[in-house]
C-alpha cells in the first residue's frame, strides 16, 4: 500500500514537472516572439522618425526658399523705389 502511494505520488510529481516544463517552454516561445515583435516595432519607429524628419526638412527648405525669394523681391522693390524717388 505504501509502495503504491509512493508510486502514485511520484507519478503526480512527474506529471506536474512535465506540465511545468511545457508551460515554461510555451512562455519562452511567447517571450521570444514578443522580443521579435518589439525589435520589428523599434525598426518601424526608427524608419517613421526618419520619414518625419525628411518631411520636416523638406517643408523647412521650402519655407526658407520662399522667404529668400520674398526678401529678394522686396529688396528689388526697395531699390526701384529708391531709384524713382531720387
Amino acid at each position: 500500500m505504501k509502495d503504491q502511494l509512493k508510486s502514485h505520488q511520484a507519478a503526480v510529481v512527474i506529471e506536474l514537472e512535465c506540465q511545468l516544463a511545457d508551460t515554461s517552454q510555451q512562455l519562452l516561445l511567447e517571450v521570444t516572439a514578443l522580443r521579435g515583435k518589439l525589435a520589428e516595432m523599434h525598426h518601424d519607429l526608427l524608419n517613421n522618425e526618419k520619414v518625419v524628419r525628411d518631411h520636416v526638412k523638406d517643408d523647412y527648405d521650402k519655407l526658407i526658399r520662399g522667404l529668400f525669394d520674398t526678401v529678394f523681391q522686396l529688396n528689388h522693390r526697395f531699390d526701384e523705389f529708391r531709384y524713382w524717388t531720387l
